[in-house]
């Protein structure tokens, strides 16, 4: 989970960005083989006025519709 307070969906969207397109460029290796692992972003902002459980279910379900796409 990432927070970036007191910022607007359309500011936090290129953020996420490229934390997501650095994730993706790193390797996980044993030492003889290395993987990427592709990396989905679901990102939601909060009104203030709703309960923190709900936001993170928002965020969740974004998660998976951008893991579906």
């Amino acid at each position: 989970m990432v927070l970036l307070p007191d910022t607007p969906l359309d500011y936090a969207r290129p953020v996420l960005e490229r934390l997501r397109r650095r994730a993706c460029g790193l390797g996980i290796s044993d030492g003889e083989t290395e993987i990427t692992q592709p990396v989905s972003i679901g990102a939601v902002e909060a009104t203030g006025n709703e309960p923190i459980p709900a936001v993170i279910k928002r965020a969740d379900s974004a998660l998976y519709r951008a893991k579906q796409s």
